[in-house]
């Protein structure tokens, strides 16, 4: 394990307590009344991107993390952008998602060295 190993997880753990406090105190100060899925677009949007990422979690033993996070990538990216896809934008959004994807596979692989799965093609 490197000397960086523990310092992502003390990272996300710190940031999700406090986020989570200061949810938890602005909710007690003033509590408001949220309406969700007003529009069916909306909601099955939502949908999509949890089946999305569910699809992707599934795939990532067998397609390994690098193949199945830029699939995903690439999915959202055309799911989520308020434009329809057209071929220019999935071209942008699969070399956004090869940079995005590259850049956190090394990170996660030669800095903080924690192994990747790679999948069925080793």
């Amino acid at each position: 394990l490197s000397r960086f190993g523990g310092l992502f997880v003390f990272f996300c753990v710190g940031a999700l307590t406090v986020l989570g406090l200061v949810t938890l105190a602005k909710a007690f100060v003033r509590p408001e009344r949220l309406s969700f899925f007003d529009y069916l677009r909306e909601r099955n949007r939502v949908l999509g991107g949890i089946g999305m990422l569910a699809a992707y979690l599934a795939l990532i033993p067998y397609a390994g993390f690098f193949a199945a996070s830029v699939a995903f990538y690439v999915a959202m990216h055309a799911t989520l952008h308020p434009r329809r896809a057209t071929g220019k934008g999935l071209i942008v959004g699969l070399g956004l998602a090869l940079v995005v994807v590259a850049l956190l596979d090394g990170l996660f692989r030669h800095v903080l060295l924690v192994p990747l799965p790679s999948g069925m093609w080793g």
